[in-house]
């Protein structure tokens, strides 16, 4: 963002993307679910048994009187992998989260700097009207000691600065709502000082507005999110068909067997050392078959919710554009307006210097005048919040 380099804005962000807590349990998430890989792609833990015979079992050689028992069951090939693939696309669905929410606090917080540097620059631009109204005044009373005018015009100058006092004061009171939202999203303390630029210009628009729907299509971490959970359930049913195969196990027994004492045969008291090999069949398919269809279902649900996504973020793009063309027309108009107005009212005060007349028609113009800095002000903010509102889409 080089245009808001040295305006303070930076700083504020940077801020929100280390401090704020949202984002902070988010990106935690992610990472949680990461650690979730390693769990899921190794080999289950082996199971060992060890049986004491009661009474033992006499066998030719001697009787068995203990048995210990390993056991080490594998599933069927690509399983393990399968399921470290799941749970890694689901932890990138989990980061894109964090992203997309990223990006939309970093808007809500430009909002509300540009909203604050709206209501600080108007009190400065009725602060700028009021100290000319007070020449006019000093005008006016002169005109008044002269006889030439009355003591009329004089209170309705103070009447009209009165009123600007007022509303400069409605918007210093208004202050508080942005400060406290900036200062919200950047964990600090709600009253925390906001620092704002005394002049921002009319921003232009760095994007080609004809290849923002591609490009939103493929890179938004909104529609990446989606993407990465369709991704899961795809692994999941991959999962599904490699549970409808069967399962092994290898295992070892070792009995041990004590030696006789009435008789000694050949191989007298030799333990026992018995290999195993199991198989595990799926016999009840009904739940496979059942959470095949919700996969594929979640899949489509997903794929409806990406498309609403993506037609979301592309009617805010058209507004938001939109809205800076407006800016843009009634900045340039204003300038027209406000050029004219200004020697309209230094040709009034002239004839008001010398003759006294047209007085109210002078400050009728002094509070056009105001209203067009006003407005010339509100489309530079303009302008900014639209292309702020497209960063939250196309900036990361």
């Amino acid at each position: 963002m080089p245009y808001l380099s040295a305006q303070g804005l930076d700083s504020l962000l940077t801020l929100a993307v280390k401090q704020n807590p949202e984002l902070r349990s988010l990106y935690l998430q992610y990472e949680a679910a990461l650690e979730r890989a390693p769990q899921v792609s190794v080999l289950p833990d082996p199971q060992v048994a060890l049986g004491i015979f009661v009474l033992p079992v006499e066998t030719r050689l001697g009787p068995q009187w203990v048995r210990i028992g390993a056991t080490q069951m594998f599933p069927w090939k690509g399983t393990l992998p399968t399921r470290k693939d799941a749970v890694l696309a689901m932890s990138r669905a989990r980061y894109e989260q964090w992203r997309a929410r990223q990006l939309r606090i970093i808007y809500e917080i430009k909002k509300a700097w540009y909203e604050l540097y709206e209501l600080r620059r108007s009190q400065d631009i009725v602060q700028e009207q009021i100290e000319l109204l007070r020449a006019l005044e000093r005008l006016a009373t002169t005109m008044v000691e002269s006889g030439k005018s009355t003591m009329a015009d004089v209170l309705r100058v103070q009447l009209r600065i009165e009123e600007l006092q007022e509303q400069q004061a409605r918007w210093r009171d208004l202050e508080a709502d942005p400060i406290a939202r900036i200062n919200e999203l950047c964990y600090r303390p709600l009253d925390a000082p906001v620092v704002i630029p005394d002049t921002l210009t009319f921003t232009t628009m760095p994007w080609q507005r004809d290849t923002l729907a591609d490009w939103l299509s493929t890179r938004h971490p909104l529609l990446n999110m989606y993407t990465a959970w369709q991704e899961e359930a795809r692994y999941q049913l991959k999962l599904n068909d490699l549970a409808r195969k069967p399962s092994f196990a290898v295992g070892l027994d070792y009995i041990a067997v004590g030696r006789r004492s009435d008789a000694d045969p050949a191989g007298n008291g030799r333990d026992v050392l018995s290999p195993r090999v199991g198989v595990v069949v799926p016999l009840y398919t009904v739940k496979f078959d059942a959470r095949a269809r919700e996969q594929e279902l979640r899949i489509q649900a997903l794929e409806s919710d990406k498309q609403a996504a993506l037609q979301r973020l592309l009617t805010i793009v058209a507004r938001a554009w939109a809205q800076w063309e407006a800016a843009q027309t009634t900045l340039v108009a204003a300038d027209e307006q406000a050029e004219t107005l200004r020697a309209a009212r230094d040709i009034l005060e002239v004839r008001y210097a010398t003759s006294g007349k047209e007085f109210d028609e002078l400050l009728r113009l002094e509070t056009q005048l105001i209203q067009l800095d006003l407005k010339r002000l509100k489309a530079v903010v303009q302008s900014h919040q639209a292309r702020s509102t497209i960063e939250q889409v196309v900036e990361f």
